[in-house]
């Protein structure tokens, strides 16, 4: 019996990227950023974007700190676990053509999460296997590097949490999958939980 309880709280943490977060170009996270230039520009007559310097990095840091907590409790209240899902850094690449911002996380969970999830995955396996096809099939233009298989991307999980393989981005890919399936949480509903709890720094040239 105490070793069946010492193996649950085993934890292996994790490195992927943050599910629902869709980035700062041309997204509703955008939206959070423009609306709070708005409200310090209209304050005072004299603000303009030429005399009033924002501080945008510290900015996009807070935001995605918020998100990764709105995950956190979003994901533990309906599936019914315990992960801990810490803020890493936030990427963001040199040109946004082909890509987004994303969240680094690193994700703690115990075998029991960990079993957890990968039964809702199996419970649910006709429309993640759809939305594997939809995300991971290449196309004209697209080349895919990710099976669309979900046995396998199971089987790969499983080995990643066994520390024998690396899949860190099929990890947020399966779990993000998993929140649209179960309708645990979306873009929006993060933006909306996130608007108003973040103030932008600035300062006048």
């Amino acid at each position: 019996m105490r070793k069946a309880e010492f193996k649950n709280r085993v934890e292996k943490t994790i490195k992927t990227f943050l599910p629902q977060f869709t980035g700062f170009y041309s997204t509703l996270f955008e939206d959070i950023i423009d609306s709070e230039v708005d409200y310090i520009l209209e304050g005072e007559e004299t603000y303009t974007t030429d005399n009033v310097e924002f501080d945008y990095k510290t900015f996009k840091d807070d935001i995605s700190k918020q998100c990764v907590g709105v995950f956190e409790d979003a994901f533990n209240r309906d599936m019914h676990v315990k992960l801990s899902v810490s803020f890493e850094s936030l990427f963001s690449p040199k040109f946004y053509n082909f890509e987004n911002d994303s969240i680094n996380v690193a994700i703690s969970l115990s075998q029991d999460d960990f079993d957890t999830v990968i039964s809702a995955i199996k419970e649910n396996k006709t429309e993640i296997s759809e939305q594997l096809k939809e995300k991971y099939s290449s196309r004209d233009g697209f080349s895919s590097f990710h099976s669309t298989d979900l046995d396998e991307w199971i089987e790969d999980l499983t080995l990643e949490f066994e520390n024998e393989e690396d899949c860190s981005h099929k990890w947020g890919a399966i779990l993000e999958i998993l929140c649209d399936v179960l309708d645990i949480i979306d873009e929006e509903e993060m933006v909306d939980k996130v608007r108003g709890n973040v103030s932008l720094d600035y300062e006048l040239k």
